[in-house]
């Protein structure tokens, strides 16, 4: 969740903290070598992310990304490349860093490889605020995608290569997570061929809900859905 740690301030008395890095002695994905490795080019197939419930498919490629990996010594080596995403913020609290893929390459002195990695749709959705069962995507969560595991893209990055311009969610205003998760039971358990009520019609009178002013005011604001 955190790389911060809490640490008593021996000057002032309880309850009285500092947040501070937490002490390691490894860093994930630390790894000795006899070479050394130069990143560059980080490459992103688009800066926003647009989603539509059950017409964009689950498995499509929601992102591409590729980084240009160089080894810089005079003798051969293994690098183990390693894409992180950086949420700026959400409903519930972020990560501070996501491991997302990794990929391993064998570089001779001098030679240069692209490396490439895709995130699915799926893969960028979250436990969401109202249950621990639902995962749900939030129209205009951004988020960074950082390589290698010293890099820190919070607040900006780092402004090295090693950091992406920010990505952005466009699921629409009309997106209601508990109705894409209704309606995905709704079609798992066989009920929209057993009735001839589709996924997509479920979707549509699911969302319907939330502009009857009736029902808004009976269930109260922020309570969408079925």
């Amino acid at each position: 969740m955190s790389d911060k740690c809490n640490r008593q301030d021996d000057n002032n008395p309880l309850p009285h903290y500092e947040y501070v890095d937490c002490e390691v002695q490894w860093q994930f994905g630390f790894g000795l070598s006899y070479t050394y490795f130069e990143y560059s080019q980080l490459s992103l197939s688009t800066k926003q992310i647009r989603y539509t419930p059950f017409i964009t498919k689950p498995s499509d490629e929601a992102l591409a990304i590729s980084v240009s990996v160089k080894n810089k010594g005079d003798v051969a080596g293994y690098e183990t490349v390693l894409f992180f995403t950086f949420d700026e913020s959400r409903s519930t609290t972020p990560e501070y860093k996501r491991l997302r893929e990794f990929q391993k390459v064998f570089l001779e002195p001098g030679e240069e490889k692209v490396v490439s990695a895709s995130i699915p749709i799926d893969d960028l959705k979250f436990v969401g605020p109202h249950d621990d069962t639902h995962y749900i995507l939030e129209n205009g969560l951004q988020f960074r995608v950082g390589i290698g595991a010293k890099t820190d893209c919070r607040n900006g990055g780092d402004e090295s290569a090693l950091c992406s311009d920010l990505i952005a969610i466009d699921t629409g205003d009309e997106y209601i997570p508990a109705c894409e998760q209704s309606c995905q039971i709704w079609q798992s358990s066989g009920c929209s061929e057993q009735f001839g009520l589709s996924t997509s019609k479920c979707w549509e009178m699911c969302t319907a809900v939330s502009k009857n002013d009736e029902v808004v005011k009976y269930l109260g604001e922020g309570e969408d859905g079925w």
